[in-house]
């Protein structure tokens, strides 16, 4: 399931272990799933086939969200992606999309904790569609790494066992990283950037990450 989960009261190392090891179990029981991406009562977005492109993406955002918040760290997420990727973007509030942002109906979610969800590229009935949970309170700085993680999992990016990962099932207390694993998938889906290309080269064969400066997630 294409979700991010956030733990307030962690309790240090043995939640989040405990909580993944859950997480892998209920995971494993939902592979019939996984051949269909989840619906709703949404507009498709008609350019969503832009995401599978491996070469330059233009890419167009459906803000479709009362939360302003969720619309501005949507969109410092965008700009994130298009730090790594061969890609613009640009906000159109019309039908004509790539990706739609919507505040999610209630059944879309299992619980408050469940802070968003988004489609895959790989699955059927896609239509470019990530949905957050309007119950689910998140600061201004953990809907930025949501958005980051929703938007890696449209990208082709499943998720990541390593909790350094910003494509890690929990929300991670730390700037947005992506490791080798995550590097690996990317470049197999999409054009990475001239610039970036090295800088991930590099970092491949040193310590495998890339991530932003902290500054850039810490505006609640």
């Amino acid at each position: 399931m294409a979700a991010r989960l956030i733990c307030r009261n962690a309790g240090g190392i043995n939640c989040s272990l405990w909580l993944f090891a859950l997480f892998l179990l209920f995971d494993s029981r939902l592979m019939a799933w996984r051949v269909s991406n989840w619906v709703a009562q949404i507009q498709p977005c008609d350019r969503s086939s832009e995401l599978q492109k491996h070469d330059h993406m233009e890419l167009s955002v459906w803000l479709n969200t009362t939360n302003t918040v969720l619309a501005a760290e949507f969109g410092r997420a965008m700009n994130f992606w298009a730090e790594v990727l061969d890609m613009a973007w640009h906000e159109r509030n019309t039908p004509p999309c790539s990706i739609q942002v919507v505040d999610g109906s209630p059944n879309l979610f299992t619980g408050d904790t469940m802070a968003a969800r988004s489609q895959f590229t790989d699955r059927a009935n896609f239509n470019g569609w990530i949905a957050f949970n309007p119950k689910c309170r998140l600061t201004g700085a953990e809907t930025y790494l949501t958005a980051i993680h929703e938007i890696g999992h449209m990208l082709g990016l499943k998720h990541n066992p390593n909790p350094k990962s910003i494509m890690y099932f929990l929300n991670p207390d730390q700037p947005p990283l992506l490791d080798s694993r995550d590097l690996t998938s990317l470049g197999k889906r999409h054009k990475l950037r001239n610039s970036c290309s090295a800088v991930c080269l590099s970092n491949l064969r040193r310590t495998a990450t890339i991530k932003a400066p902290v500054t850039q997630f810490q505006n609640v």
